[in-house]
């Protein structure tokens, strides 16, 4: 193992740690490959495959990396989360909870609780505050035999640690910052903004 990189995923409710992508010296047989090859310290394992860069995939095809995805309902997968109208904050569940235009819309008028039919605005972490925000951070171990595709093999061993070293954020990174200026007012909004593939931003 050369080296490990986290991938995560927002959901609803928040941002999980989703998966490891572990990088090998030479291609990897994904047809050889199974979940029980790999062990990440504090996480359930549910699925390994190859597959040619770090990003996860419905289906895996040979390639220098092995992605070691993560069960998404393990208590520590929760990077940070949204408490009140927009989700429960927990660790659990498939992230799927928005919210009702009338929560949406009383979201917005205010972050305040004190006031009678007024619901709370969006608060990160799993407890509330920005705090608890926390690092995909994860350690990997080959427990099992890894199978390159010119026949070679990689025995497993459990003394040997891989912890990731960086952190890909698909959809996330890809947000650009912009600002929007007045020319009435003179006054400046920045903004992120999202732009698809193959797509350009009106001006």
């Amino acid at each position: 193992m050369k080296s490990a990189t986290a991938i995560t995923k927002v959901y609803g409710v928040g941002q999980k740690f989703i998966a490891v992508a572990v990088e090998y010296d030479t291609e990897i047989d994904t047809s050889k490959l199974s979940a029980s090859s790999f062990e990440v310290e504090g996480r359930t394992v549910a699925k390994a495959y190859a597959n040619t860069r770090a990003a996860t995939a419905d289906q895996g095809t040979n390639g220098t990396y092995v992605i070691v995805e993560l069960s998404v309902d393990d208590e520590s997968a929760l990077l940070w989360g949204i408490s009140g109208p927009y989700g429960n904050g927990g660790g659990g569940g498939n992230g799927s909870a928005k919210p009702s235009a009338s929560q949406s819309s009383a979201a917005r008028s205010t972050q305040s609780s004190g006031t009678p039919g007024v619901v709370p605005g969006p608060t990160l972490g799993a407890t509330g505050g920005a705090a608890n925000i926390k690092k995909a951070r994860g350690t990997v171990t080959q427990t099992g035999t890894v199978t390159a595709t010119d026949g070679s093999a990689y025995a497993a061993d459990s003394a040997t640690k891989v912890t990731t070293g960086r952190t890909v954020n698909p959809v996330v990174d890809d947000f650009k910052q912009f600002t929007f200026k007045d020319p009435k007012t003179g006054k400046s909004l920045p903004y992120n903004l999202y732009i698809p593939k193959g797509k350009q931003r009106r001006t």
